[in-house]
């Protein structure tokens, strides 16, 4: 071959590898300095989605196969799914892998990237264990290996709790004590949790839509009555936690280097707040500084004392919920990262649903989230994330509320943005920057919110032009990549219904 055939056959090459790599840099997520989710472009991402968790055999949610439901969450601006990944399903038996659990696993991540969402891979347990009422987010072989309790389940409540009640069951010696075990290596125990991992994290790591891996969902505090010192939350995610987390984001690291790890703190972290005692308990990353750019804390927000429902939301309650407890958890988790670095995902919220009635209680408190996720440029997965009727419908009032308009890619720094539920206009702001190479993408939930069409107006000589549910905005035409963009410089996107 001559000089000039390899030369040209290495430019075709080229011209055949440049889409994948585009698509590669896309999707691609890590954290930056600021504790932003970004892309390969250096586009800062944002994150709307649900969780999707079956807390049985066969331990994953068949409705995530389901083509027809994917699309209709597609077409609301859902791009990211906390996808209940079971230690059970994987490990049913000691030493024994699910090989058909993680294929399908697999098949699910690879089906919601077709339908443009990320999955997070979520340990998910509640009371850790069947032995203790509740199911076996722990596998029943390992917690039947650990010592008895010192006092049997359910010490000290007068019986076991009903379902309604299951959170009750964290306040026994019993499941305590067994997250002690867990904590501590009994019965090897770590190292039945890291290979659990690292047979999670080689089933999909080949997927370019994981967007990380959450160790363990709502870590208890341990063994509180051998150690109450542990109820003090910064104590419990000092000694109990971080260990712990040291060690599986290790274990990750070798399986999967490039992917996010999401790490917890014990519920009333965020609530009780400060350093020390108090907060996280968390004064580095899981596994050190180094990891800050694949680190997320992963937080929830549930307004625990009332039960949302259809009644109409007393001002008192709200401003318990709304002023007091949801101010503290975001304040509180921007703190902690502020602190350590990594980024911040709010990966829990619920006990609420629209319901259509502007002064009812579930509409009030889902809107009130939103709104301050969208005012702190918050990612979030909802809870439970349910948008049917009982026959199977579609219940508009809820979807209506979570299929919003919003930044899903920024080519720069994100000012601020709003969605109006009511009248549908969405404001953003953002400075851009020129050295990215691709455009910033505003999702528009046309379906629901603008059926008749969109009108735009972009400042700063900016164009956009409107593909499907997506307004890509692009610099003027001619406009030098890499190019060095004043300081103050900001464009403002506004789009309005027809």
């Amino acid at each position: 071959m001559s000089r000039d055939q390899l030369l040209w056959t290495a430019f075709r090459l080229l011209l055949l590898l440049l889409p994948s790599a585009t698509a590669d840099l896309a999707h691609k997520i890590s954290v930056n300095s600021r504790g932003q989710f970004v892309d390969g472009f250096g586009r800062v991402r944002i994150f709307h989605g649900i969780n999707s968790v079956l807390k049985q055999p066969p331990w994953y949610p068949d409705q995530m196969l389901n083509a027809s439901r994917l699309r209709a969450y597609q077409d609301w601006g859902f791009n990211a799914v906390r996808l209940g990944t079971m230690w059970a399903g994987v490990q049913p038996r000691k030493d024994a892998v699910n090989a058909t659990y993680l294929a399908v696993l697999s098949k699910i991540v690879t089906t919601l990237a077709e339908h443009g969402m990320y999955s997070i891979m979520d340990m998910h347990q509640d009371v850790l264990t069947s032995k203790y009422g509740s199911y076996d987010g722990v596998p029943r072989w390992l917690v039947d290996s650990f010592p008895p309790p010192p006092q049997p389940y359910p010490w000290p409540l007068p019986g076991p709790p009903t379902p309604s009640q299951w959170a009750e069951g964290y306040i026994t010696w019993a499941v305590g004590s067994a997250f002690q075990y867990l904590y501590k290596n009994e019965s090897g125990s770590l190292t039945h949790w890291a290979n659990f991992w690292r047979s999670v994290a080689s089933a999909v790591r080949t997927s370019d839509h994981v967007l990380g891996y959450e160790l363990i969902n709502e870590p208890w505090a341990g063994d509180v009555y051998n150690r109450p010192a542990l109820l003090l939350p910064g104590v419990a995610g000092r000694d109990n936690l971080l260990p712990v987390y040291d060690y599986l984001t290790q274990v990750l690291a070798k399986e999967d280097p490039s992917r996010i790890v999401f790490y917890e703190p014990v519920t009333w972290s965020l609530v009780v707040g400060g350093t020390g005692s108090g907060g996280t308990g968390f004064d580095r990353l899981p596994g050190g500084p180094a990891n800050a750019n694949r680190s997320a804390l992963s937080y929830h927000y549930y307004c625990w004392i009332v039960s949302p429902g259809d009644g109409i939301y007393p001002l008192w309650k709200r401003l318990a919920c709304d002023a007091l407890l949801l101010t503290r958890n975001l304040e509180n988790a921007k703190e902690a990262t502020a602190a350590t670095g990594g980024g911040r995902f709010l990966t829990e919220f619920g006990l609420c649903a629209p319901t259509g009635q502007a002064n009812a209680t579930g509409t009030i408190e889902c809107n009130e989230v939103l709104q301050r996720t969208d005012e702190e440029q918050q990612s979030w997965t909802y809870w439970d994330s349910n948008f049917t009727r009982a026959d199977g419908s579609w219940n508009w009032d809820v979807v209506r509320s979570f299929a919003r308009a919003y930044p899903m890619a920024t080519a720069g720094q994100p000012v601020s943005y709003s969605f109006n539920l009511t009248s549908g206009r969405f404001d953003f702001a953002y400075q851009p920057d020129p050295k990215v190479r691709a455009p910033t993408v505003v999702f528009l939930p046309m379906s629901v919110h603008y059926p008749s069409g969109v009108s735009v107006n972009v400042t700063g000589g900016y164009t956009s032009r409107l593909e499907g549910n997506q307004l890509l905005v692009q610099p003027p035409s001619g406009t030098r990549r890499g190019a060095r963009a004043a300081a103050d410089t900001v464009v403002t996107v506004t789009v309005t219904r027809k």
